[in-house]
């Protein structure tokens, strides 16, 4: 069959599956290839799935000008007794196949060790962050998963937020209409669904959830919190009510992202939680969200920060009032 022409839609359509495959499951490209005509009908070139996982970021090989930005980075680093953890594209590095592609560029690794080259002008697309410690001693079951989930949520803000121009930090904190229609609503069904006006409130609750994917593909940086907010609306009185939001936002996330998406693997982690250890863990997560929402989120020139100051603050106080909820819930 020949090669057809696909849209855009089309392609958005598929792309949970190709990520699933070529990422997530490591196929290669010729492997994808047949698995998407065969299970899908879906009939790409190789040529259009190159561009494609380029524009999604999910191409596996390292460019020539990224193994050297990070390999300088790390001899500087390497220097001054850190240790290196890299972002490309959003996705960890795994250190190996930096070495194996040096191995096979060994006139690469000469100039590297020579000093002939710098560090790339251009490297956006790179970013390095220092390694969680491992945890020495875990007192609590909770704190068992909190390194896991701290460094889900540090490579969500990494992968996302950045090498992002200072101009472009109103669009970090903003929320658009969607957004707020989203949090009204769920506000509103909680109180309808908290009065037994359950017809109602469980129809308002599944517009707000249609609302979230939308929420979801805008990866503001208050979209931790919101998350939050969703897997927090009810109390103990509607335990399976609780579990049902959480493996419904999970699936929104990994239709959205894929598996290896630093939130879907936090959500992934929150349905095998006790009750009680959800709440606590979300508790302390939240304190790490407000941290880095006010560290992303306090960018650019004086006066852009001044039109984000009221954004913000709304924000922060929306944040510590669940906060309030949470302690609430652990002491009840």
């Amino acid at each position: 069959m020949p090669p057809t022409i696909y849209t855009e839609n089309e392609w958005a359509r598929v792309q949970p599956y190709i990520t699933k495959l070529y990422s997530d499951e490591g196929k290669s490209l010729k492997e994808l290839i047949e698995r998407m005509k065969q299970d899908y009908d879906f009939h790409a070139t190789a040529r259009m799935y190159k561009h494609r996982l380029q524009k999604w970021g999910l191409d596996k090989n390292f460019k020539e000008k990224e193994v050297v930005h990070m390999s300088l980075v790390k001899r500087q680093r390497d220097a001054l007794g850190k240790q290196s953890l890299f972002y490309v594209r959003g996705k960890q590095v795994d250190w190996d196949q930096v070495e194996k592609y040096l191995h096979r560029r060994p006139d690469l690794q000469t100039k590297i060790n020579a000093g002939m080259l710098k560090m790339s002008s251009s490297s956006s697309s790179i970013a390095c962050r220092s390694p969680s410690p491992d945890p020495i001693l875990h007192a609590s079951s909770t704190l068992q998963h909190m390194d896991e989930l701290l460094r889900s949520l540090d490579g969500y803000y990494v992968s996302k937020f950045d090498g992002i121009p200072s101009t472009d930090g109103p669009d970090l904190v903003r929320d658009d209409y969607v957004t707020i229609r989203c949090l009204r609503k769920l506000d509103q069904a909680r109180t309808m669904i908290y009065a037994d006006m359950l017809d109602f409130g469980f129809r308002i609750l599944n517009e707000a959830l249609d609302d979230l994917r939308f929420v979801v593909r805008g990866e503001y940086a208050s979209l931790m919190f919101h998350l939050f907010d969703v897997v927090t609306l009810f109390d103990q009185r509607h335990p399976s009510l609780i579990t049902e939001l959480l493996r419904h936002t999970y699936g929104i996330l990994l239709i959205t992202f894929g598996e290896s998406h630093p939130l879907v693997r936090l959500l992934r982690r929150f349905i095998t939680l006790s009750q009680q250890d959800r709440y606590e863990i979300i508790s302390s997560l939240m304190k790490a969200v407000v941290e880095s929402f006010c560290y992303w989120t306090t960018w650019g020139s004086t006066e852009s920060k001044q039109r984000l100051r009221s954004q913000r603050s709304m924000r922060l106080l929306r944040m510590q009032s669940v906060l309030a909820i949470l302690a609430g819930l652990l002491v009840g």
